[in-house]
């Protein structure tokens, strides 16, 4: 749009975040080490909640609204020792 569009300034990151990704602490190491893992947990959750699929349909890529109250379906990060890991 021919320089039209300004985007806003990124937001500083919170100041946990900061601490996991420059301190030497061993939880920070075990962060960084894990960062793929936490991201992809996240990234593969299910969402739920109450879906109206009554969106107009147009040409663009199919869509859907959720209404009320809105959450993911995820387990445990670790599978327990029993268990096998489903991420």
């Amino acid at each position: 749009m021919q320089g039209q569009i300004v985007l806003p300034m990124l937001k500083e990151s919170p100041e946990y975040m900061w601490w996991l990704f420059t301190s030497d602490h061993p939880d920070a190491k075990n962060f960084r080490a894990n960062v793929r893992p936490y991201n992809m947990l996240f990234s593969f959750t299910s969402l739920g909640g109450k879906v109206d699929r009554s969106v107009k349909k147009g040409r663009g890529p199919s869509m859907f609204a959720l209404q009320g109250e809105n959450y993911h379906l995820i387990g445990a990060l670790k599978p327990k020792s029993c268990d096998y890991a489903k991420f």
